[in-house]
């Protein structure tokens, strides 16, 4: 107890740093990252359910992102919870340290001439242009680290898209990021998505400058900002240009994902949950058109965004979206009471039915990718609108 009533904020800074630093934190949250980066490509196990809010307005609620990661834990349990880890928190570092090296590389002094910081009181348009340059070689930096790193991404978003095809529970040999980098056959193909991936650094740039120094001016607007340092002033700046610049890049996220996977064997980058498409444009274009492009996952509520449709009995209904897989977990008692609802219309005829439909579904979406697509499934609880097969309600 007295070491820890020893140790100070300082030493709390220093731990972390570390952690971040070697990766240790991105271990700890991969997966919140594993099923973020499923619910980007697409996959939804569950269709939503009607849900009022405080103000009483219906809508459609999906499982939050931890109710998610706790249904990847019942199928493929606590080591499944970590699959790609290794290239996926590889790349993380790569991007993370070589970026600090080019950063650090920078011709341009991080601080302006006579000690004074970035962004002061005396800021002028001479310092507005040493403020370019900085950001200009941060940007450069920023995007040799993402084509260094990109290899690594390719190989885990790809291992993690394999997800949808198991069969049976548990992590197999065959869903292992090694199985999966032996199945690349073009040199390119490490480099799918990156277009979009430096699209949303350039646009992020450009956006958190941009309201950095409005923020900033704001801030240095209020009487009492004598009150507040100069480096607070840019912290607060930074943080909110940071949370602005990263809601409006997002979708570039979502079309650099599905692009890894696109074109390719893997079911989630196929019919019925993605087009194919020729660039990431297209795909921003689309993801935008059946409102998914802002797709994400919430820690505690996510509400479905998609095209909604009203049933006979003035029900709220998803429309041209699929919804599936659900596998259902080896002991059926194992589902907690905040996934029951959604797993109830799933278990309607039992475990074993749903497991027999779940396989029949799978078949389907393995059938598209041969050219083998049948014309309907039969006793399916799912719906797609516009794929080559209609699943019935």
């Amino acid at each position: 107890m007295d070491a820890l009533s020893n140790i100070t904020l300082d030493d709390i800074s220093r731990y972390y740093k570390f952690a971040v630093d070697y990766g240790l934190v991105d271990v700890a949250v991969h997966p919140f990252d594993y099923a973020d980066t499923l619910i980007r490509l697409g996959y939804e196990p569950f269709p939503p359910l009607e849900q009022s809010n405080l103000l009483r307005r219906k809508s459609l609620a999906l499982p939050s992102i931890s109710s998610y990661v706790y249904y990847l834990y019942m199928i493929d349990g606590l080591s499944g919870c970590f699959k790609a880890v290794v290239p996926y928190v590889t790349g993380s570092l790569i991007y993370r340290h070589l970026g600090h090296y080019i950063l650090d590389q920078s011709p341009f002094p991080q601080t302006f001439p006579h000690g004074e910081p970035l962004i002061s009181d005396r800021f002028t348009s001479g310092n507005l242009g040493h403020f370019v340059q900085i950001r200009a070689w941060k940007l450069v930096a920023n995007v040799a680290a993402i084509h260094a790193s990109h290899p690594f991404y390719v190989v885990a978003v790809r291992t993690m898209a394999r997800f949808v095809t198991k069969e049976g529970h548990g992590p197999s040999v065959q869903e292992s990021w090694f199985s999966e980098l032996t199945r690349f056959r073009e040199y390119h193909e490490f480099f799918d998505g990156c277009q979009a991936r430096v699209i949303k650094e350039i646009m992020f740039t450009l956006i958190s400058a941009g309201t950095f120094l409005v923020v900033m001016k704001a801030i240095q607007a209020f009487k009492r900002v004598e009150s507040l340092q100069s480096h607070t002033i840019e912290d607060i700046s930074e943080y909110i240009a940071n949370s602005v610049a990263t809601m409006y890049t997002n979708p570039f996220k979502n079309a650099s994902d599905i692009m890894m996977i696109n074109h390719t064997d893997i079911p989630l980058g196929n019919q019925p949950y993605n087009e194919h498409y020729d660039s990431c444009v297209d795909c921003i274009k689309r993801l935008r058109k059946d409102k998914r492009w802002k797709t994400s996952g919430s820690l505690f509520r996510r509400r479905f965004s998609g095209p909604l449709r009203e049933t006979t009995d003035g029900q709220l209904a998803p429309s041209d979206t699929f919804f599936g897989p659900a596998y259902v977990p080896r002991n059926v008692n194992d589902i907690p009471f905040f996934l029951k609802p959604y797993y109830d219309p799933v278990l309607s005829g039992g475990a074993d039915d749903a497991r027999r439909r779940g396989s029949i579904a799978l078949a389907g979406v393995k059938a598209l990718l041969s050219d083998r697509a049948p014309t309907t499934i039969p006793g399916i609880n799912f719906y797609y609108g516009t794929s080559p097969f209609r699943l019935a309600l």
